[in-house]
This record gives structure tokens, C-alpha cells and sequence, in this order.
């Protein structure tokens, strides 16, 4: 008879539904929906679906008792494993990918020839010491998949059977007696063991493809997590390949590495693992690289991000900053804001009604300019000039008339972490003050004020910090820049006061308005690589290491290169001459008083953005040779930074 005609509704007080998970199937639906227990009782290993059903509004949401793979091990209801990421000799990338693996597909690469079967066999004698001992379940992509692996095993004198959801319920059970006794080593299958299905004897679990379903996943491990007597622990080999971005890693090892302080990639990349007592997990080199190249290029978008924005503090413990969210998951500052210029920390955090006006995301596209930056200096002075609304003028900014310098004062408040702001007594002219302000300008405009319709460079910079957010995340931006610094930048004597310090990253903008070029009242465009500077006598060459056709013409591929670490070879425009002026003023450049500045980057763009100049520092001629271009060496008065020289010098290249 059918139950709704058979029964009523509240027929029965008390209904347990063991595998829960499969709740939001349609057959589970009528029942689950028609009947209204006084105590309904779901039980699964596996609570979580791929395609995120709720099966929780059964419960109103409340899990009443919950007990997860790491702490049923420490209690000893489960057997300890010893996991084994073995690199799999399958591109997984060059295959179709609809949110999951085609079978059919995997099945078909697979099957092709015996490399792949080769390779599981191999790593199966280089990971398990008695094959004699062995009882394992291998779970395969297909039937055809299966059939292969048992052939190969059997071929090379392994004892292995198949079992797949057409083999007869006889042989079945015969086949899982066998492997019990030790009569076979080896079960090969697709899903038919994934459950319903108690052979606590087994002792080891192949994963023959990739799962994609943390479901399926650890309902396969768990074949081999029963405790028997004489079973020390269950050994896992899981072949891991290069697989597609949108695969998700991170939800098979979060199931078997205990969540911590820090990122998934973190704890792999360091190999700090927490795991339960007796266990142990271990990638190979390759499955490692594979694994975090997975992890580090997961779609960040802003769903993605919003979602880890929102949990930060309940997940971690920490306070929400700039720098806790991008320690913790192992982001930079282009992986977090991305390349479109549309979100911020605050906009994700609150919503996009957080823009407080139509200009709002016209400042948050400009953070880009600030990503770079790793001068101490300026990094200070954005803060100090933040904090004490510095576009109201310099004594807001607490910076006061000391025997003639102005100097930034201590007594504002920074919510410095590195114990830096001390730093910030250091003396500041009026002209040095200016020069800051005028770069912190351009780090937000591309045209001067008269051009924009604004009086002045303070009152521009007062419509940007006007909106608290963007004061607020420009600030949180800084102390995450801060605290990276891992070198000794220094200003350069140039005979004037000069806010650019050695081997420091600047955008170009940036640098024109550090050395004057781009100021109040003008900020001439040019396109070349080199700028004479009349005024200051100094003459800018902006090297671009590795040029492509793409970005280059024939007549700009100039041949720019470090010799070794002070000396630089570089190459002149192409109309440039040995007899012209120019050529004659760099040529005698030391004996005219004219000063040579270097700023170099490896490419045009980074990660998206117009890559900024390395400011090099002071150059003096050393020697040159042809002409319309003429090559010239330069000897730099400071060395090429260790990481830069790698990059700059073509016998390393």
C-alpha cells in the first residue's frame, strides 16, 4: 500500500533516517514531508552536498551532536591513516571541465594505454611494504576504468578481482570474503563500496580520480576507517594531478587536516599539518606544487571574497584588518582587490552602500597606485598626513618650526604595529613636505588641479580623505605595506630635497612628482623612456628589462641589461647620436655637474597593472660605443638589489 494512504501524518512519534545526506533526494522529500514525527532523528558522516541542498531546515538548522573524522580518530572509533599525495602522470587541465571531471572522459584517458595503470602499480609497491598484507579497495572513474586496473594488477601477478554495480550479489560477497581472508589483495570499483558496505579488514584505499564530492570523498576513505584487530591504520594513495582552478582542494584536505591559525596553503606549503593522533599526511614534490598552484589560483571574486570578509572574525578570532585577511589567506594585494578597481575591504564588508558618493570608486580604482610602495618614508607620511588631515596644512599634520626644518610630530596617535613610528621625527623642509604631498596627489589624479577645476594640491587631496572609508582603507593599506619591507631604503643626495629612496618602488607618476616634473600647475605627458629634467640638471632614463613585440616597437627594443651588480648597459634612443647634445651631455655628464638617475622594472605590466620603477639610484659614465643608438655602460653608484639583479642580468636569465 502506499504510506499516505496506509498511515497518517502523525502516524509515527519517532522516525531515525540513517544517511541523511540523501534528504534532498525526491523519494526522501515525500516522505520527509508528509510525515511530522514528535522526534526526527538524521544521521550522517556527511552532511555537506555539493550542490548545497538544505537538509538542515529539518532540524530548524540546530545539530543536536556532532563529532568529525579528527576527533572520532583521537577517541578510537575510527583507525588512524597514513595519507600519501602520490603526483599523477595525467593534465587533468587539458580536460573538460563543467564544475566536475566527465567520467566517461577520465576513463577514456585513462584506458588508452598502460602508463597510468603503470604508475599506480609502481607507487603501489613504493608505498606499501607487504603486498601479502594488503586489502584494498581501489575506486576507479568507470567501469572500462576498472576493468583495465584489475587486468594490469593481474597481468603483473597481483591478486585482484573487480567489483562493479552489475556484478551479481553472489560474487559480490564472495569477492569481499576473498579480500577479507587475504585470498585477493585488491578490489577495484567504481561506487558501489562508497556505501552500505562494512569490510573493516580494509587496510588500503587507492584513489584512482579525482573527487570532486567531499561527500563521496570521505565516504570512500571511510571503507577503510573501521577498526579491526592487527589493524594499525588505513594507507590512502591519492593520485593528484594538475587539475582544473575550480577544482576544489581545499574541501578534501580540510576534511583530514585539522583547521588552524593559518590557510590551507599555509600549512601545506610548510608541511604543518595537524592531524589526529597516529596519523600522518605527506605530498610528493609534485602533488605539492600541484595542489598549491590549485589553492593559490581559486577564482577570488567578490562573492568569494564577501563571504570570507563576513566569517574573518567568527572563523579566526581575529579583528577584521587589511593585513589579518591577507595573512590568513595567503593573498596579496592584486589577488584581493583584483584588477577591475571595484572592490574594497569596506565595500565587502558593508555592502556597496558604503559608497558614500558617486566619487567613492573613482578613488577605491586608484588603491592600485599604493600597492607597490615600500619606502618608509612616504608610507609614514601618508599616515601622519591622514591622521592629521594634512590638506588643512602642514601644523595639522602636526609637523612644527624646528630651528628652521619642520619636523612630523610624534603625538598623533598611529595605530602603527611595527613599532616604526619613531621614525617619523626625522626632519622634514617645507620642500620635502611639499614633494610628498604632491606624490600622495598623484597617487589619485592623473591631470594637475588647474586641469580638474581645484585650487591647489591640498584641496584635491581634501575630496579624497573626505571619504572616511577611503581614508580608513588608504591607512590599512599603508601598515600592510610597512610591515613587508624587508630592506634598508635611504634617500640620495641630489642637492635638493628629494622624497624618492634608494631602491624603492615608484610608479611613474610617483617619481614626476617626487623629482618636481608633475606639480600644481603642469604634468607634461611623454612616452619615452628618458626625461631631462633642465631645472635640476638630471636626466631620468625609465628601463623597461624584457620588452615584447607586443608592447615595443622595432625602434624602442632597446638592448638594456646589468653587467654585474654596478654596472649597467644601456641603449639609446635611436636617433640619438654620439655628437648630438644629448649624447655629448650624457657622455660628459660628470664633468657638467649633471646627474644620471636609473629607475628600472622587469616588465611593462604586473598582475594587471602598469608595473612601477625600481629607483636604482645615482649612474656615472663609464664607457660607449656606436651610435644612433649608442650604447653605453653605466657604473651605479650603489649595487643592484640581490633579487633584482637576478632579473636584470641576461647571463642569469
Amino acid at each position: 500500500k502506499d504510506f499516505q494512504t496506509a498511515t497518517t501524518p502523525d502516524f509515527y512519534d519517532y522516525i531515525i533516517v540513517d544517511e541523511f545526506h540523501h534528504a534532498a533526494a525526491e523519494s526522501y522529500q515525500i516522505l520527509l514531508d508528509y510525515y511530522k514525527p514528535t522526534l526526527l532523528l538524521g544521521l550522517t558522516a556527511t552532511p555537506e552536498r555539493m550542490d548545497n541542498k538544505d537538509i538542515f531546515k529539518y532540524f530548524d538548522h540546530y545539530i543536536a551532536s556532532e563529532l568529525r573524522l579528527p576527533e572520532a580518530i583521537d577517541r578510537q572509533l575510527l583507525c588512524p591513516f597514513l595519507y600519501f599525495g602520490v603526483a599523477d602522470n595525467v593534465d587533468y587541465e587539458i580536460l573538460h571541465w563543467a564544475g566536475h571531471y566527465e567520467a566517461k572522459e577520465l576513463s577514456n584517458v585513462y584506458t588508452a594505454n598502460d602508463h597510468r595503470a603503470k604508475l599506480v602499480f609502481e607507487k603501489t609497491y613504493q608505498y606499501l611494504n607487504d603486498i601479502s598484507e594488503v586489502k584494498a579497495i581501489g575506486f576507479c572513474a568507470t567501469k572500462d576504468h576498472a576493468n583495465h586496473m584489475n587486468d594490469y594488477f593481474k597481468m603483473r601477478g597481483l591478486r585482484s578481482e573487480v567489483v562493479l554495480s552489475d556484478t551479481d550479489t553472489e560474487l559480490r560477497a564472495t569477492a569481499s570474503d576473498r579480500l577479507t581472508k587475504g585470498e585477493i589483495n585488491f578490489i577495484f570499483t567504481v561506487d558501489i563500496y562508497n556505501e552500505g558496505v562494512d569490510i573493516p579488514e580494509i587496510n588500503t584505499v587507492l584513489f584512482l580520480r579525482p573527487t570532486e564530492s567531499m561527500t563521496i570523498f570521505l565516504q570512500q576513505l571511510g571503507r577503510g576507517l573501521r577498526l579491526s584487530p592487527n589493524k594499525e591504520h588505513l594507507t590512502v594513495l591519492d593520485f593528484i594531478g594538475q587539475v582544473h582552478k575550480n577544482y576544489r582542494f581545499e574541501d578534501k584536505f580540510s576534511a583530514i587536516i585539522e583547521k588552524g591559525r593559518h590557510s590551507l596553503a599555509h600549512l601545506i606549503e610548510n608541511e604543518i599539518f595537524k592531524v589526529p593522533k597516529g596519523c600522518y599526511v605527506k605530498l610528493e614534490k609534485m602533488a605539492k606544487e600541484y595542489v598549491l598552484r590549485n589553492l593559490k589560483s581559486i577564482t577570488i571574486n567578490a562573492n568569494f571574497l564577501r563571504e570570507k570578509v563576513w566569517c574573518f572574525e567568527a572563523d579566526t578570532g581575529k579583528p577584521l584588518t587589511l593585513q589579518n585577511f591577507l595573512m590568513e589567506y595567503r593573498m596579496d594585494m592584486n589577488d584581493f582587490y583584483g584588477t577591475a578597481g571595484n572592490r574594497s575591504l569596506a565595500s565587502l564588508r558593508d555592502g556597496n552602500n558604503s559608497a558614500q558618493s558617486a566619487s567613492y570608486f573613482v578613488y577605491v580604482k586608484r588603491f592600485k597606485n599604493f600597492f607597490h610602495l615600500n619606502s618608509r618614508r612616504f608610507l609614514h607620511f601618508v599616515l601622519a598626513y591622514i591622521e592629521g588631515e594634512g590638506w588643512l596644512g602642514a601644523e595639522n599634520v602636526g609637523v612644527r618650526s624646528v630651528d628652521g626644518r619642520l619636523r612630523l610630530s610624534l603625538g598623533l596617535g598611529l595605530e602603527l604595529n611595527q613599532g616604526s613610528v619613531r621614525e617619523l621625527s626625522s626632519g622634514f623642509t617645507q620642500e620635502l613636505y611639499d614633494a610628498l604631498e604632491c606624490m600622495l596627489y598623484y597617487s589619485f589624479y592623473s591631470d594637475h588641479p588647474g586641469n580638474l577645476g581645484l585650487k591647489s594640491i591640498p584641496e584635491g587631496l581634501a575630496a579624497v580623505f573626505s571619504e572616511p572609508l577611503i581614508a580608513w582603507e588608504i591607512r590599512e593599506i599603508c601598515r600592510v605595506q610597512l610591515e613587508a619591507i624587508d630592506f634598508v631604503d635611504e634617500p640620495v643626495s641630489l642637492g635638493f630635497e628629494c622624497p624618492l629612496d634608494l631602491h624603492c618602488a615608484y610608479s611613474r607618476d610617483q617619481l614626476m612628482a617626487g623629482l618636481g616634473e608633475y606639480n600644481m600647475t603642469e604634468n607634461k605627458a611623454f612616452r619615452e623612456g628618458v626625461k631631462w629634467v633642465k631645472n635640476r640638471k638630471l636626466d631620468l632614463f625609465l628601463i623597461n628589462l624584457n620588452k615584447s613585440d607586443k608592447d615595443f616597437s622595432p625602434s624602442t627594443m632597446y638592448d638594456d641589461y646589468a653587467i654585474n651588480s654596478t654596472l649597467f648597459h644601456w641603449q639609446s634612443q635611436s636617433t640619438t647620436s654620439e655628437e648630438s647634445p644629448t649624447g655629448q651631455r650624457y657622455i660628459h655628464h660628470c664633468r657638467n655637474n649633471h646627474t644620471i638617475l636609473l629607475f628600472v622594472r622587469e616588465y611593462k605590466n604586473a598582475k594587471g597593472f602598469p608595473a612601477p620603477y625600481v629607483y636604482l639610484g645615482k649612474a656615472n659614465y663609464i664607457r660607449h660605443e656606436g651610435s644612433k643608438p649608442v650604447n653605453f655602460v653605466w657604473e651605479l653608484e650603489r649595487e643592484l638589489p640581490a633579487g633584482l639583479m637576478v632579473k636584470a642580468n641576461k647571463s642569469v636569465m
